[in-house]
């Protein structure tokens, strides 16, 4: 998959397109292909590890940002 992700916290000079492997899917999950994407106002905070050091988190590099978007199922192909 085609993605925009960051290899480290820090500034918009981070973000870097990266071509990913599609994620793998469990049970109760549903893949989308995500037809279009959103920038939201917080997105620069979770670049720059607020979020992370917010959480205690430790997330995996390549990390890619965001959670909105809009798409379909592959298996479906409905939105």
């Amino acid at each position: 998959m085609k993605a925009i992700a960051i290899n480290r916290f820090g500034g918009v000079d981070t973000l870097v397109p990266r071509d990913l492997p599609v994620p793998g899917i469990g049970p109760g999950e549903v893949l989308v292909r995500v037809e279009v994407a959103g920038v939201g106002e917080w997105d620069p905070f979770e670049r720059e590890g607020g979020y992370a050091e917010m959480m205690g988190m430790t997330p995996e590099f390549p990390y890619v940002l965001g959670s909105e978007g809009a798409g379909r199922s592959p298996q479906s192909g409905r939105a």
